[in-house]
């Protein structure tokens, strides 16, 4: 979309605004507005409570201050007939004084107040008449954090004081039992046992979460989009039952940047790390890593006018080279891909050079990459009662990728070098926001803003080479050449939001009303395989014996199939997809402060999704399904009611919970795929040796330079056949209902106890089915055998996907913890403990960001009907905690030692058969290997290899090599496989198919550490000497702290099912499945859990930073 299209978007969304009365800065503010400005969730902190007299009788009509001492920012309010008052729009922080004056009574004041993020603070503040103490200025409050629904926050000395070696906000988050990080996934935050990418992630109120769903971190950027030095303050709220929060399945995280004060503030850092300040094994794991890594910058803020204008200004720099750790079996990486060799990869490297004239590289140890992040921020008190922010944030990066999928130990899969590529990110945002106080009973807040984020994915070697897949002698398989999805890959996204809400106080009554206003415009290019995707896999004769290899058609030039895709005008270009929609939010709250210990909250939010822009028409599609493939989320709504509360039951207990509909967050890259593909613009041409093609041809003679122009030619008479992805007509967007109960309560010696459970109930989520399949069968174990329906279309391969709902999913959570501080004489002692438990079934896990994989990234009995099973991201069982100490052993200057430790269950798994496209008609199953297992209870044909003495005298021996249930192999991996069952724990599933993720990874432990000393420098100027140590366990005892798990996407293949007998099977059955040992093997196969290296081994970062 163009920026004028946009402008013209943004400009009728906020002309009222302009026009109205409400926004009093005149032409200041319209001048910014010019230009278009992503908004959401809160960025502000709220107080009130009540002023008492002796009596505890309310005071009506006192005035009260509230003043933020750092900067002098004040407001003011007054108290109603049930002597409550009540302040919104606030700075996070503190400290805050706030004096209650009435007549005829002393002032009320308490001092060294804090707020916190999105939570309403409460303090009752008593007043004592004058005759009580003539003359004499009287202190009495009591306070307390009043929060709705489950969450946790944290302060800027939390984010400083824990350890953390990558500087990003998760690293303190994860304390949360709630939460966990996965250094296995790009470091992704996943809350409450749901999908990473269900999360929403804003920064002063800017929407910063992959709202376009292609970084699993769950941020926009490369990694933290901003520099930890510039938070103020961080909440992730699991149930917020305010109607201002939305487009979330999973939680919400909000962070608020730090403002400039009266006093002039700054630092500078510098951190180093580097492969001499980390460990060498992790248990029978030898370690050996090449990288090094150093982070640098500081910040700045203080007044320009003071009480009036302040700045803030933020900069970080990262330089790295970053470890790679996987490598062909004897190449001597700490991870070593099964059934790839190195004299095989060194082998194949060798032939592409010879014949192709293409180096794929040697496998890499480290890689170069860097981030770069700025936040600059204006605060400007305008008048006592309007006060404005205006912030800048950039944010560019860039991450050597060694693709996961095809450098996937568990799959027996090793990427060359020429396989991987190089994704780089530039992120800018921009937003305003006014907060303005018009008399006591009205206040409001306005925001604007605008992200721009710009991704680019860059083969490592170039695209002029397209994707090979070489399967080894030994039954791995290499991949060389450019990724086949960063062939033609390009992406922007582009978000403007406005927001405006008003706030009625109404005596015991809070009325919130709000509008606002989202604009997503998206361009994407992406069409894989448009520079060819060939496979080279074993020549078989009709015994099943290996006449070639794999490797043998590679160096002959002879592939066994080729796939090719691209716009019908063989120019990727002409792919690519432009399209943007809208969301329009209004909702309606109201806060009642029933009693003093007693409030409740009830409101309605409604979500509106709206855009004229379609995919093109398909009229092959409609014409055999009977809808067409223009459905969007145009004319969608999502009516979302909450309530919740919160009860002081006594002094020392409070209850709160609460129920509602959360929903939106979905990525957009979902919607995105049916754009992408429509059939009609890009199509795609599968050609198989052996099939009958009539362009079989072009397999011979490969250069993997070019298309054999036949190819070219033949595909765009393929328009309006190709694959498509399609949005049901009646999908709905995608949403659950959540309840929360929760209680805290105070023990004796001031220990802080908690705990609360979270149940969550699908109403409507995401499904992906291939509807070209029909059921044309049932295999022995009952699961269905598909086929393509016979629609014109010769090609097995072309999948046409419908994005659609299943009702099916829940969650429940159960979390507690407690914690305690000590002030002693031998310094603060600060402690906190939690468990989190799991119990999480969904039916698709959503992982991936094409329908295709998200289709087939699941292990599975029916591709078309997963079911309801244990989700990937259920981590059934995770204990946290913390300790600090700290003490001033000379001035002020503090020593401080902080620990944080997690110990969690693994990861689930599947175990899945390695083989069996042809078998059930899944098209994908020779690729994905994800067809649940069936446990043979004697009810299984077994084959093994027949040797060079049974050939002519064992029953189906007819070559050596060839497969024979008769021979001595079969006989022996049948016994293998009896005590595999039992040894995996499998037996309780004989005779039938394994549940998904039946199994799990081992227990991970993880303990890092940091050691501070604070140094004198000159006057107010002090510096600060750190230590971070990374899985410190390691370092004590290096059997200690690994992380070992299945791979990415969590299976396992045991064994190969070749066919469907329908003679000679056991016991008489009318039908049985045939097994035989995976490729290179003779038994079934042990899950493959592959070793993490970085995160198993301890790792040092040495710092320095000056304050002032």
């Amino acid at each position: 979309m163009s920026d004028r299209r946009r402008s013209v978007r943004l400009a009728a969304a906020v002309s009222s605004i302009l026009a109205a009365p409400a926004v009093a800065v005149g032409g200041g503010l319209a001048a910014v507005l010019a230009a278009p400005f992503a908004v959401a969730q809160e960025t502000t902190s709220q107080l009130s409570g009540f002023v008492v007299g002796e009596d505890g009788q309310p005071i009506a009509g006192a005035r009260v201050s509230i003043v933020h001492v750092p900067s002098g920012t004040s407001s003011s309010a007054t108290t109603g007939a049930s002597g409550q008052f009540s302040a919104t729009g606030l700075r996070v922080g503190g400290p805050y004084r706030v004096t209650a004056q009435a007549e005829g009574m002393q002032d009320a004041i308490v001092e060294d107040l804090y707020t916190q993020l999105a939570q309403r603070t409460s303090v009752t503040l008593v007043a004592q008449p004058i005759a009580t103490l003539a003359g004499v200025e009287v202190t009495g409050a009591s306070e307390r954090d009043v929060a709705i629904g489950a969450g946790a926050r944290f302060s800027a000395q939390d984010v400083r004081e824990l350890p953390s070696i990558s500087r990003d906000i998760k690293d303190v988050v994860r304390i949360n039992p709630k939460a966990w990080v996965d250094p296995t996934n790009s470091d992704a935050l996943e809350v409450a046992g749901v999908n990473n990418r269900y999360n929403t992630i804003t920064v002063d109120g800017v929407r910063q979460s992959d709202d376009f769903g292609l970084n699993n971190n769950g941020y926009p950027t490369q990694r933290s989009p901003l520099s930890v030095d510039a938070v103020e303050a961080v909440s992730v709220l699991s149930a917020p039952f305010s109607v201002e929060y939305s487009f979330f399945r999973g939680s919400t995280i909000n962070m608020v940047t730090k403002s400039g004060t009266n006093e002039l503030t700054g630092s500078a850092f510098f951190y180093k790390g580097d492969d001499s300040m980390v460990g060498d094994k992790t248990k029978d794991v030898d370690v050996d890593l090449v990288f090094d890594e150093e982070i640098y910058g500081g910040t700045l803020g203080g007044p320009i006018i003071k009480d009036k204008l302040f700045y803030f200004l933020s900069y970080e720099k990262l330089d790295r080279t970053a470890p790679q750790d996987i490598g062909a079996t004897g190449s001597g990486f700490p991870v070593e891909v099964p059934n790839v060799t190195q004299e095989e990869y060194d082998d194949i490297r060798r032939i592409a050079l010879d014949v192709y004239g293409y180096d794929i590289g040697q496998t890499l140890a480290s890689a170069p990459e860097e981030d770069e992040k700025i936040l600059a921020k204006l605060d400007w008190n305008i008048t006592d009662t309007q006060r404005a922010t205006l912030s800048y944030q950039r944010t560019e990066g860039n991450e050597l990728v060694v693709n996961t999928t095809n450098n996937n130990p568990s799959l027996s899969r090793l990427g060359s070098p020429s396989n991987w590529y190089d994704r780089a990110i530039l992120m800018e945002t921009a937003s305003l926001q006014l907060f303005s106080d018009w008399n006591e009973y009205f206040s409001t807040e306005f925001k604007v803003a605008r992200k721009e984020v710009d991704t680019a994915q860059v083969s490592l070697f170039g695209t002029d080479f397209g994707e090979m897949q070489i399967r080894t002698p030994s039954g791995g398989t290499v991949y060389i050449g450019s990724d086949e999805f960063r062939h033609a890959n390009e992406l922007t996204n582009d978000v403007d939001s406005i927001k405006l809400k008003g706030s009625f106080f109404l005596g015991d009554h809070t009325l919130m009303v709000g509008y606002e206003r989202e604009m997503i415009d998206i361009f994407n290019v992406f069409v894989p395989r448009s520079q060819g995707l060939w496979v080279f896999a074993p020549t078989l004769d009709a015994n099943g014996v290996v006449t070639a290899t794999g490797t043998d058609n590679f160096a002959a030039q002879q592939a066994t199939s080729l796939s090719y895709q691209n716009a019908f005008t063989n120019d990727s270009a002409d792919g690519a997809a432009a399209f943007g929609y809208d969301v329009d939010s209004f909702y309606v709250q109201d806060e009642w402060q029933a009693t003093p210990d007693l409030k409740i909250q009830a409101g309605v939010r409604i979500d509106m999704f709206s855009g004229s822009d379609q995919p093109l028409l398909n009229e092959n599609f409609a014409g055999r399904y009977g809808f067409n493939n223009q459905a969007t989320l145009d004319g969608r709504d999502l009516i979302m009611p909450r309530i919740g509360f919160n009860w002081q039951w006594t002094p020392e207990t409070t209850v709160y919970g609460g129920f509602g509909l959360f929903g939106g967050g979905t990525p957009n890259v979902w919607i995105s795929n049916s754009f992408s593909n429509d059939g009609v613009t890009v199509v795609r041409d599968d050609i198989a040796r052996g099939a009958g093609d009539p362009l079989e041809a072009a397999l011979d003679g490969v250069d993997g330079f070019e298309i054999p122009q036949i190819v070219q030619d033949g595909i765009s008479q393929l328009r309006g056949d190709g694959s498509v992805n399609a949005v049901d007509p009646n999908f709905e967007v995608p949403s659950q209902y959540r309840w929360n109960l929760g209680i805290d309560h105070t023990l004796p010696w001031d220990i802080e106890v908690g705990a609360d459970i979270i149940y969550s109930r699908v109403k409507d989520e995401v499904l992906w089915q291939d509807i070209r399949l029909q059921q044309v069968g049932t295999a022995p174990d009952g699961r269905p055998i598909y086929a393509p329906r016979a629609d014109g279309r010769t090609s097995s391969s072309i999948q046409d996907f419908l994005l659609t709902n299943t009702s099916d999913g829940e969650q429940t959570i159960l979390s507690v913890d407690a914690s305690k501080t000590w002030r002693t004489a031998a310094g603060r002692f600060d402690a906190y403990l939690g468990y989190g438990h799991q119990d999480v079934k969904d039916v698709n896990p959503g992982t991936s960001s094409t329908a295709s994989s998200n289709w087939d990234n699941v292990a599975v009995s029916d591709p078309n009907n997963p079911g309801l099973e244990t989700s990937n991201y259920e981590i059934e069982h995770r204990f946290t905690g913390s300790f600090a100490w700290r003490k001033a052993f000379f001035g002020d200057y503090e020593t401080s030692i902080a620990l944080i430790g997690e110990r969690r269950s693994g990861r689930p798994y599947s175990y899945t058969f390695g083989s069996g496209s042809q078998v059930w008609g899944d098209p994908r199953q020779g690729s994905r290997q994800r067809h649940l297992f069936y446990v043979p209870d004697g009810d299984v044909i077994f084959e093994g290899a027949c040797t060079a003495g049974e050939v002519g005298t064992v029953a189906g021996c007819t070559a050596e090599g060839a497969f024979s249930a008769a021979s001595a192999a079969a006989a022996q991996f049948e016994a293998d496989m009896n005590a595999y069952v039992e040894d995996q724990g499998l037996a309780k599933f004989r005779g039938r198919i394994v549940p998904r993720n039946s199994h799990r990874s081992p227990w991970v432990s993880v303990l890092d550490l940091r050691f501070a000393q604070e140094l004198p420098i000159f006057r107010k100027t002090r510096g600060i000497l750190t230590f971070d140590v990374e899985n410190f366990a390691n370092l004590i005892d290096n059997s200690w702290g690994q992380l070992r798990q299945v791979s990415f996407p969590y299976f396992t293949p045991v064994a190969d099912a070749v066919r469907i007998q329908t003679t000679g099977c056991p016991n008489g059955a009318a039908s049985c499945y045939v097994y035989r040992p995976r490729s290179g093997q003779t038994g079934p196969v042990a899950p493959f859990k592959a070793v993490s290296t970085l995160p198993s081994v301890w790792r040092l970062q040495l710092g320095f930073r000056i304050e002032f």
